[in-house]
C-alpha cells in the first residue's frame, strides 16, 4: 500500500479504477475520488503549481490575474507598479509621484523657436525636463525659447536657474510680439527680486513695469502668465496650485499689436547661466 503524494491517503494500485472521460488522472479508491497533480491543474484547482498557460516573455514581466492568469509586461525605466481598479489586471505601471511633484507636466519638446540663441545650447533630460545653458556675454542679453499661441490663454511653468557668483541675471517667462521683437519679460533674480520689464529686443532694455520680492531667489518656483485678450497677467506660486499676482498690464500698452508668442528665457550678461524647465502646461 502506498500514499498519494498530494492527497495523503492510502492508495491501492490494484483496486482503483480510472474514471471514464478525458481526465484519466482522476481515480476512485474505496469510494473516495482522488485527483492527481495534473488533474487538479487542468480543472483549475488551488494547486501550488502556477498556470503554465501564461508565459512571461521579457525580463521584468510579472504574473497577474483577472478571470485567469495573465502577463503584466514590464514598464519603462523609473516606473513603479501601482494599484488601479480601472486597469484590466487591477495594476498599472506609472511614474513615481512625490508629494508636491504630482503637479509636474513634462514640457513639450516640439514647437519651440530660439530667440537670440547665440552660443546657447539646449538639452532634453532623461525625465523630459529641458535645460538651456547660456555663456556670459558681458552686456544686456536675454536668451530663450518661444512658441506661438492665441489669446485668451494662460501657461503655468516650473523653472529654476543656476547662477555663478556676481553679475546680473535671472530666469522667467516672457511674452513676445514676433513682428517687432518686443518683449514683456517676467523673471526672478538672485537675491529674491521679482521683475516684469519691457524690452525693445532681447538686447535692448526699455523700462520696468512691475517689481516685487521673491524670497527664494532663482527657484525652483512656479510662474504663470496669462493673456486674457485685454491684459497680460504675471503670477508666482510656491506649489503650482495657488498663485499670487504681481500685477498686470494692457496687452497693447507696449506692443502695438499685442503678443503672439510666449516662452521661457534666461538673462545671462556677465556670468554663465543654466536654467531648467521642469513643467509646462497651457490652459
Amino acid at each position: 500500500m502506498t500514499f498519494d503524494r498530494l492527497a495523503g491517503v492510502p492508495h491501492h494500485p490494484h483496486d482503483g479504477a480510472d474514471i471514464a472521460g478525458d481526465m484519466p488522472s482522476v481515480k476512485s479508491v474505496h469510494g473516495v475520488t482522488l485527483r492527481t497533480h495534473a488533474a487538479r491543474h487542468a480543472s483549475g484547482g488551488d494547486d501550488e503549481v502556477p498556470d503554465a498557460g501564461t508565459d512571461l516573455t521579457t525580463k521584468g514581466d510579472l504574473h497577474g490575474y483577472d478571470a485567469g492568469q495573465a502577463r503584466i509586461p514590464i514598464g519603462t525605466d523609473d516606473q513603479v507598479l501601482t494599484a488601479d481598479s480601472a486597469a484590466s489586471l487591477g495594476v498599472k505601471w506609472a511614474s513615481l509621484q512625490i508629494v508636491g511633484e504630482s503637479r509636474l507636466l513634462v514640457p513639450p519638446t516640439s514647437g519651440w523657436s530660439w530667440v537670440n540663441q547665440g552660443s546657447a545650447t539646449e538639452t532634453v533630460q532623461s525625465d523630459g525636463a529641458i535645460t538651456v545653458n547660456t555663456p556670459a556675454v558681458g552686456s544686456l542679453n536675454l536668451v530663450g525659447r518661444v512658441r506661438s499661441y492665441s489669446a485668451p490663454l494662460k501657461t503655468q511653468a516650473r523653472i529654476a536657474c543656476s547662477f555663478a557668483a556676481g553679475g546680473d541675471g535671472g530666469v522667467g517667462l516672457w511674452f513676445r510680439e514676433s513682428s517687432s521683437s518686443e518683449l514683456h519679460a517676467f523673471y526672478a533674480k538672485p537675491g529674491g527680486a521679482l521683475l516684469q520689464e519691457k524690452w525693445n529686443s532681447p538686447t535692448s532694455f526699455n523700462g520696468g513695469d512691475l517689481s516685487g520680492t521673491w524670497g527664494e531667489g532663482a527657484g525652483p518656483f512656479w510662474l504663470e502668465i496669462e493673456d486674457d485678450n485685454t491684459d497680460l497677467h504675471f503670477r508666482i506660486s510656491v506649489d503650482g496650485y495657488e498663485y499670487v499676482e504681481l500685477g498686470n498690464v494692457g496687452r497693447t500698452s507696449f506692443m502695438a499689436g499685442g503678443p503672439d508668442e510666449w516662452g521661457w528665457f534666461l538673462r545671462d550678461e556677465t556670468q554663465n547661466r543654466v536654467g531648467t524647465l521642469t513643467s509646462w502646461e497651457e490652459l
